[in-house]
């Protein structure tokens, strides 16, 4: 986030740094989509299984409860920022949306899988994920990041 905080100088915004920044956030989105998507259909095709720890679930839990949080905070001071300085922290809220997405996920097939033995849940779960990504990642392409 600072990195992209520096696209402002004396109180300037710099819109060609702002749109690459952006451009760069999209990318992220765009490369976790298709890591989700290959990895969910290797998951599925081999059958495998995930991998259980308390120590992954109590992260996943305390990520659950964090990220929210966090993406509300950010998106609201976002939108109060004006121009495209504000749309970079809403950019950065829509990666905390999508940590707390991963956090469900990763719970949620972690549990699934423990307490059902349901394998595909967690590479399913990343599919979703992953159409989520792509929304994100096209919007901040575009610069019309918003903040649900």
């Amino acid at each position: 986030m600072l990195n992209r905080l520096r696209t402002t100088s004396l109180g300037e915004v710099h819109e060609e740094r702002v749109r690459r920044a952006l451009r760069a956030i999209a990318v992220t989105f765009f490369a976790l989509a298709v890591y989700l998507t290959v990895d969910g259909i290797v998951s599925l095709a081999t059958a495998s299984r995930p991998d259980t720890s308390r120590a992954g679930i109590a992260i996943s839990a305390a990520a659950l409860v964090v990220m929210p949080v966090l993406a509300r905070a950010k998106g609201a001071v976002g939108r109060r920022i004006d121009g495209p300085l504000g749309a970079l922290v809403l950019a950065d809220a829509a990666e905390t949306r999508l940590c707390a997405l991963l956090a469900v996920a990763t719970l949620g097939g972690l549990l699934a899988y423990g307490l059902a033995g349901w394998r595909w849940a967690d590479p399913v779960a990343g599919f979703a994920i992953a159409c989520f990504a792509l929304r994100e990642g096209v919007e901040a392409w575009r610069g019309e990041l918003c903040c649900d």
